[in-house]
């Protein structure tokens, strides 16, 4: 997935999200269910702190070997980008550090748990 596509899924994300964050009654309890927050700890299968890389056109994700864990990214862009918005598009060598070359998506394990979480936001 290239970044330009990455980045229309995102916009196509907080579009669809708006008018349900506009409803009335709506409080900020709900907020995590439709915009991803960093903080808070969404339920599922992958591990909030690992990094994750994109491995193929049909979203498969594997964990990374290396860097493994948030805490080990040294690029700062990449760091940044992985706490705040849970996902990078970049290259990042096996010590974490940005570096030339074909870039591929990263994501925190918190992210995927977001994208996949079970929410009928409808029926709310």
């Amino acid at each position: 997935m290239g970044l330009g596509r990455l980045f229309l899924v995102l916009i196509a994300l907080l579009v669809a999200a708006s008018p349900l964050l506009a409803k009335k009654g709506r409080d900020d309890a709900d907020l995590h269910k439709y915009v991803y927050m960093q903080d808070y700890e969404y339920p599922g299968m992958f591990e909030k702190n690992l990094i994750y890389k994109l491995i193929d056109e049909n979203s498969n994700w594997r964990g990374s070997d290396t860097p493994r864990k948030l805490a080990q990214v040294r690029c700062d862009s990449a760091k940044s980008a992985l706490q705040n918005q849970g996902a990078w598009y970049g290259r990042l060598d096996a010590k974490g550090r940005c570096v030339d070359g074909d870039s591929i998506q990263w994501v925190v394990g918190n992210f995927l748990n977001f994208l996949g979480q079970e929410n009928d936001v409808d029926s709310q």
